[in-house]
């Protein structure tokens, strides 16, 4: 569990792009406080929750996993600033393929592609090819480290839950915005058919 105590000072990082951070660098089960007295992104924080950890466990993290769990920090919040994303956006599509990693248990670099493009399409996502490829890659090296997400599967799942509640919350009712959206397709073919 993360608990941003100053929230107003964590500028980039969300509770949940921590979350999935720290599954990737082995993280489990933790119960994580991060505190920033002035404006931060949030970034560094994972080295402090890194040495805490190696320092209260007694056993070190994997060197490997957590600099992949950095560039996934990196990666998910430099996809939040693209126009057409946000933080839950993100951070939802970082966990639905680490769900569908669990499940499918890629073998090659095709198959970690075919499922991100897959959640791609299912969240309606669009990527530039350039931010896909940062994200098969990212994924690859995941896969390459033998990560087991499927260890932390009620993990994700309860994630994706908050993930989901956090959308919910921001878009509102749902019903109402697909009555909106209908009656907008409506107007333009209703306009269309007067110009045919």
């Amino acid at each position: 569990m993360i608990n941003q105590v100053t929230p107003e000072n964590i500028t980039e990082v969300t509770d949940e792009m921590y979350a999935n951070a720290l599954l990737t660098a082995g993280i489990e089960d933790a119960v994580v406080d991060v505190v920033s007295p002035v404006k931060v992104t949030g970034h560094s924080a994972l080295v402090g929750i890194y040495k805490a950890y190696d320092e209260g466990e007694g056993t070190a993290l994997d060197k490997d996993r957590t600099e992949v769990a950095n560039q996934e920090l990196n990666l998910a919040t430099r996809l939040a600033k693209k126009e057409g994303l946000d933080q839950d956006k993100v951070s939802e599509l970082l966990t639905e393929i680490k769900k569908e990693i669990a499940a499918q248990n890629p073998a090659t670099k095709e198959e970690i592609e075919k499922i991100i493009d897959e959640k791609l399409k299912s969240l309606e996502i669009q990527l530039s090819p350039e931010d896909r490829q940062l994200l098969v890659d990212l994924f690859n090296k995941m896969r390459d480290l033998n990560i087991n997400f499927d260890n932390v599967k009620t993990q994700l799942e309860n994630l994706s839950t908050d993930i989901q509640k956090r959308i919910e919350e921001a878009v509102g009712d749902k019903g109402f915005l697909e009555s909106v959206s209908n009656f907008f397709k409506e107007l333009i073919e209703s306009i269309k058919s007067i110009f045919s």
